[in-house]
């Protein structure tokens, strides 16, 4: 089964996977990918130094306006550990995070966001089909 949306990481062990892996790779930004509701990327940089444990436990707060007007108010950018790449296309070295865009009271998932989306129907092909979807990354 898919994982869910909510499955977070230990916040600690979070910010030292990144930060060795920015190490690694010598990664000088972090970029934060989201998605708004047409499904247009979105992405978010920062210095790979500036990253911190809370960044992790409690997600990155965006004003949603600003994007593209697709939310209203304040969204909660959650980075998800087993979604870290390199970025390919950054002119410099960099690490792309993909987040989970999260209602900043609640916790939970905005209904139409499409990552949400996505993960609900693969839980539905799964339990209605008894079938496995294989993705790439966005």
């Amino acid at each position: 089964m898919p994982e869910t949306l909510m499955e977070a990481p230990k916040p600690s062990s979070a910010l030292e996977t990144v930060v060795a892996l920015a190490r690694e790779r010598g990664a000088r930004f972090v970029e934060f990918w989201f998605t708004d509701l047409g499904g247009r990327p979105w992405r978010i940089a920062m210095a790979a130094g500036a990253l911190t444990e809370n960044v992790f436990a409690s997600g990155l707060p965006l004003d949603g306006q600003p994007v593209g007007g697709s939310w209203d108010g304040v969204m909660v950018l959650q980075p998800r550990l087993n979604a870290v790449y390199s970025d390919p296309g950054a002119s410099s070295p960099t690490l792309a995070l993909l987040c989970d865009v999260l209602d900043p009271e609640t916790r939970d998932p905005l209904a139409l966001e499409p990552r949400h989306v996505l993960f609900s129907a693969l839980r539905e092909v799964e339990r209605r089909l008894d079938a496995t979807v294989t993705l790439g990354i966005e």
